[in-house]
């Protein structure tokens, strides 16, 4: 994204946000049922800069709303 949020996928099979500037956890999103280990943000500047897409080995793909309490699958 814009490189103020960080993300990272976990074995336990969630997704954990993070703020790089003060290294601050924001948020746990849970949706996977097995390790998380793909995800990327939408392109910087545009309404899509808003979403992650997040990959796991469970074979599910999630849409994930940073600015709402959405998602989509």
């Amino acid at each position: 994204g814009d490189g103020r949020l960080l993300f990272s996928g976990h074995w336990d099979c969630s997704v954990r946000l993070h703020d790089t500037r003060r290294l601050k956890p924001l948020a746990v999103l849970r949706f996977h049922r097995d390790s998380v280990n793909a995800g990327t943000f939408g392109p910087h500047g545009s309404i899509a800069g808003h979403w992650l897409a997040t990959g796991s080995k469970d074979g599910c793909i999630a849409m994930w709303d940073l600015f709402g309490d959405s998602y989509k699958f």
